[in-house]
């Protein structure tokens, strides 16, 4: 069973039908122009793509050209992958299909977006997490993760429903958060191996 909550800032709200209202629960009312609402569904089901993964494909070089980037130069070495630079953050695109038990291509997909930020740090590494967690909360649409040591801004969503303008502020989103927070967090948590004091 898994539980929810959303804020609803402006506009309507429709319930999916297979979702339920939890019960009322006035201590997580907000105050002013936002209401949260509280809902119960019982599994997470993927959203199955409506199209073939062709068109995902050319729906991100279509982004990557109004960048003006090439999009056959950015291409990685697999079928759906990018390797991009926005700013200082190398920015790395990913386009795929699930696979079932049995190693077969099934219609679900996912479209993420990862930048890798910097090192976990050998000390502090209580410090730097519990940081993260909390630089999440402020985030928009991406998250920190830590995978082998490093650390990343990522976002991942399914294919269904994916068009160039949620690409593009993907893009923009990874891009900017990672350029902003590498330089912060090298210098707060690296810079005392070069001769700087650790963190307090």
């Amino acid at each position: 069973m898994v539980v929810l909550f959303f804020d609803l800032f402006r506009g309507n709200a429709t319930v999916p039908r297979h979702w339920t209202v939890g019960p009322y629960r006035p201590d997580f009312l907000n105050s002013g122009n936002s209401l949260r609402f509280y809902f119960q569904f019982p599994h997470l089901t993927p959203l199955r793509m409506d199209q073939p993964i062709q068109h995902y494909y050319n729906l991100v070089e279509e982004t990557l050209s109004d960048y003006n980037i090439h999009p056959p130069t950015a291409r990685g070495q697999q079928p759906g992958q990018w390797n991009l630079k926005l700013g200082s953050a190398s920015v790395w695109v990913d386009v795929f299909q699930s696979k079932d038990a049995n190693g077969n291509l099934i219609q679900n997909g996912y479209f993420q977006v990862l930048a890798p930020v910097c090192d976990v740090p050998v000390n502090n590494q209580h410090l730097f997490t519990k940081e993260l967690l909390e630089i999440n909360h402020s985030l928009y649409g991406v998250s920190f993760t830590i995978f082998k040591e490093k650390a990343y801004i990522k976002s991942i969503r399914e294919l269904q429903g994916l068009d160039k303008s949620e690409i593009r502020a993907t893009f923009d989103r990874v891009g900017i958060y990672a350029d902003d927070w590498d330089d912060k967090l090298r210098q707060k948590y690296f810079a005392f191996a070069e001769g700087g004091r650790a963190p307090a």
